[in-house]
């Protein structure tokens, strides 16, 4: 891919738990807003991982993110093999997807996750980055479409 680092083979990725903080977050390199919340929703609805839609806490129906205005708090979660990902919608032009790596403990949730990240960037059309918590600006490795 030449401007990121390729994903680690599996004996290699312990590096992935090594930085501070539990979480790390996967982000779009290009975030075209409501066409692209638009097109990741389509593709999680329609794909083969579990997920849960929640509004403030509550099980609710999964909508088109770009609907949310003030005072909501809606939250994706899905099931990546044994990794549960996070959505936590900061923004139409903000996408950040989480993840706690101590889940990632097998090479089938690694080869899983990386699956998922293969599926959005196609989809999406941009590079997923795996990065930090936080630290958009220093990813891990990536996958591109």
């Amino acid at each position: 891919m030449g401007k990121y680092p390729e994903p680690p083979e599996w004996k290699d990725a312990n590096d992935l738990r090594l930085f501070d903080g539990m979480f790390t977050d996967l982000y779009a390199e290009a975030w075209r807003g409501e066409e692209d919340w638009a097109v990741f929703l389509g593709v999680i609805a329609k794909g083969p991982w579990r997920y849960e839609f929640r509004v403030d806490g509550e099980p609710a129906e999964m909508i088109r993110a770009f609907q949310w205005v003030d005072g909501i708090n809606p939250h994706l979660f899905i099931s990546v093999g044994n990794v549960k990902v996070g959505c936590y919608f900061f923004g139409e032009n903000s996408f950040e997807l989480t993840f706690d790596q101590r889940e990632l403990a097998t090479e089938f949730d690694y080869r899983e996750l990386l699956s998922f990240m293969q599926v959005l960037a196609t989809n999406l059309q941009t590079t997923i980055l795996v990065c930090p918590e936080n630290c958009p600006e220093r990813p891990i490795f990536a996958v591109g479409p």
